[in-house]
């Protein structure tokens, strides 16, 4: 393959990407050696590791030491860290990314009276009746495990992406910032008794129902953002937040990688 003038490693970057999006090379499939592919490209085998290492960057490949490098499709790292540059750059306030989720979320309902299954009903009217515990942890992951198992209900993959990561960093920024423990336990009750309405309604494949109680779940939202300084004046941009970003999509690789290993089992 002839290169043009500019970076290498840059045109080796695109035209392995490219292979991976199109599945060329599919998910967990092993990729050329790098030896292999500088013979390909005719450079050195530098170049290519150069490029492969931004292939692991952006979340597409993993680098196994001494195996070589794997497919590695993590689509909620992507997402997030797309996501967390834009917020950054735009100076993005909490407000905001919960107002988008909560659309995106009326959207996941409305899907999901549609194409629940039995056993997503089932686990989230189990999900949607656990009272809130005296530690920020198990609280969050409370809210994790509903919110994402709301999601999984609407089986639309996409969606299921998008709003995984505006919950997963909702979920991280509130922990860091005012915590999930026992002094907001009157809040957490508060906004979790729009978890069983909107169980409920999913079970009874009532659209409407579903609707006015993921509203009702957001306005709680919304309200311990705006009666807490920290939430409220928080921007995307602001040290503290950025930081999170970056530990949420670090976090989603390192989770990612785990769950693919062979020895690994399943906000």
């Amino acid at each position: 393959m002839t290169l043009e003038r500019r970076r290498a490693s840059d045109q080796i970057f695109d035209e392995l990407r490219r292979r991976v999006l199109s599945g060329e090379w599919a998910d967990g499939e092993r990729l050329p050696t790098e030896r292999q592919l500088a013979g390909e490209f005719d450079v050195s085998p530098n170049t290519v590791r150069e490029a492969i290492r931004a292939l692991g960057a952006v979340g597409l490949v993993e680098v196994r030491q001494g195996s070589g490098a794997f497919v590695h499709l993590m689509p909620s790292t992507l997402v997030s860290e797309s996501l967390g540059t834009v917020m950054r750059l735009g100076v993005v306030p909490l407000s905001d990314v919960v107002e988008l989720s909560r659309h995106l979320h009326v959207r996941v309902v409305e899907l999901g009276v549609e194409r629940a299954q039995a056993g997503d009903l089932e686990r989230l009217s189990e999900l949607s009746r656990v009272e809130p515990a005296s530690d920020a942890a198990t609280n969050a992951d409370h809210a994790a495990a509903f919110l994402s198992g709301l999601a999984r209900a609407a089986h639309e993959p996409l969606l299921e992406v998008l709003v995984g990561t505006l919950d997963a960093l909702v979920i991280e920024l509130t922990s860091l910032s005012i915590g999930y423990g026992a002094e907001l336990l009157p809040e957490l009750r508060a906004i979790r008794g729009a978890w069983a309405p909107i169980a409920d309604a999913l079970v009874d494949r009532d659209a409407d129902r579903a609707r006015a109680a993921v509203h009702a779940y957001f306005d709680g939202v919304e309200h311990i953002i705006s009666a807490h300084a920290e939430l409220r004046t928080a921007r995307m941009s602001d040290d503290l937040w950025a930081s999170a970003l970056d530990a949420l999509a670090l976090g989603q690789r390192r989770s990612a990688s785990r769950s693919s290993s062979p020895s690994s089992s399943s906000a």
